[in-house]
């Protein structure tokens, strides 16, 4: 399975907008604010974000959590420090047998 950031990344603006939808739509955010707040991001602070945010509950606030976790990840600097996603040692071991 592809993650959701790494099909972003390879489909482009328009995946990069899907993904922001889907992301808006699961968590009930206000349209409006997230895409703003989103949109202010660069592209991997952004997969950051929608990978890593888990409001503790769902409703007209959980906007308002967003715009928190964004400001405690500026903060911290953790979506900085976050390491990339690597390849499963089963697949880098099967690429590399190919190349054989």
């Amino acid at each position: 399975a592809v993650a959701p950031g790494a099909a972003a990344a390879a489909g482009g603006p328009a995946a990069e907008l899907r993904l922001i939808a889907l992301f808006v739509a699961k968590w009930k955010l206000d349209l409006t604010r997230a895409k703003l707040i989103l949109a202010k991001l660069s592209p991997t602070r952004r997969r950051y974000v929608i990978q890593h945010f888990k409001p503790a509950s769902i409703g007209p606030q959980t906007t308002d959590a967003l715009e928190k976790f964004i400001a405690d990840c500026e903060a911290s600097g953790q979506w900085d420090t976050a390491v990339a996603p690597t390849v499963p040692k089963a697949a880098a071991a099967k690429a590399a047998a190919a190349k054989a």
